[in-house]
């Protein structure tokens, strides 16, 4: 026989009701509270893994350009070398030239610096007044010179000029390009003619390559 009284029974059917439905709502309670946990963690775990990506890529990124510059760098640096290689070259074979003529060592260094000199537009023609080999080879050296500064030469034959020592004089348009070629000249020696060559002529300047005093 059931010792209690239908009152009582009932009592306890109620409270075992409650005592059920209070612990399915913690179990419920629990599990949310471990899914919003392992969700929140999951996504800031998903946060951080983003980013370290992210450093990463903004790493790699740094490295490249760094490479690049350094690349780049590399390359102006071996053609700079390269460039002063060839000017290296250019101004021993200038100077084995020179060293066969009578020249100072401003005159040659002055003909060196005719190198940076790229302002003239017109053709220039030089002008080897006396048949002696230096003379002629002087007129050589200033026409390779002009034309390695991209400033376009032309080399006449001598005449028949009897002048006394090494001398040049020039003959140039009245124009902007006076100034740049008189500046020049006036460094190595140059006597500048007092008349100027007219507008229309074929020519920028001309170059007279010849003997200063009267030879004895």
């Amino acid at each position: 026989m059931w010792p209690f009284s239908a009152e009582t029974t009932q009592s306890i059917y109620t409270y075992a009701s409650i005592v059920t439905i209070i612990a399915a709502l913690a179990t419920a309670v629990c599990g949310a509270l471990v899914y919003i946990s392992s969700t929140f963690i999951g996504k800031e775990t998903e946060m951080k893994i983003e980013n370290a990506r992210a450093v990463g890529a903004l790493a790699n990124e740094s490295a490249q350009s760094a490479n690049l510059k350094a690349e780049i760098l590399r390359s102006e640096n071996l053609q700079l070398s390269i460039a002063l290689e060839k000017e290296t070259q250019s101004r021993m074979k200038l100077e084995a030239r020179l060293g066969q003529r009578t020249l100072s060592p401003v005159q040659i260094m002055e003909i060196k610096e005719l190198n940076t000199k790229k302002s003239i537009t017109g053709k220039v023609l030089i002008k080897a007044m006396l048949p002696q080999p230096e003379i002629i080879q002087y007129a050589n050296i200033l026409s390779e010179t002009l034309s390695s500064s991209g400033i376009q030469t032309e080399v006449v034959q001598p005449g028949n000029m009897n002048w006394g020592m090494h001398g040049v004089s020039v003959a140039i348009k009245p124009s902007q390009e006076k100034a740049i070629l008189t500046t020049i000249f006036e460094k190595i020696g140059a006597a500048i003619d007092s008349e100027e060559l007219p507008d229309n002529y074929e020519y920028s300047a001309v170059v007279y390559v010849h003997l200063k005093q009267p030879h004895l």
